[in-house]
């Protein structure tokens, strides 16, 4: 089973992706702040790490760092707002494999995790 982190504090939101995630036979594990990703990838075999830029708890430069840093090679994938482009570009310079605005993200959610 593909194993995916979601890094975000929406829970709301979170439990529509964690259902499309279930719906494509994927596991999804949300992380709620930087300090927990480490041990997520330490210990999970993760394909696919996906950042909720509307959450302040994670700064998309010290998410890649992290992610660089463990012995793991996930597609990695970020997500906010339009109007908040500032973030939607440190995502961006971070080195993010996609970045995708809320609408983007909202509207490839049903097959997303038929590519993971």
């Amino acid at each position: 089973m593909a194993q995916v982190l979601f890094l975000s504090d929406d829970l709301m939101f979170g439990s529509r992706v964690a259902h499309a995630a279930l719906m494509q036979n994927v596991s999804l594990q949300t992380v709620l702040q930087l300090d927990q990703l480490p041990e997520a990838l330490q210990y999970i075999d993760v394909e696919r790490v996906i950042l909720d830029l509307s959450c302040a708890a994670f700064i998309p430069g010290h998410v890649m760092e992290v992610v660089e840093s463990s012995d793991r090679e996930p597609r990695t994938m970020a997500f906010g707002p339009h109007v908040h482009q500032a973030n939607l570009d440190a995502a961006n310079a971070a080195g993010f494999d996609e970045v995708v605005s809320n609408g983007q993200f909202n509207e490839m959610l049903p097959r997303l995790f038929t590519q993971t």
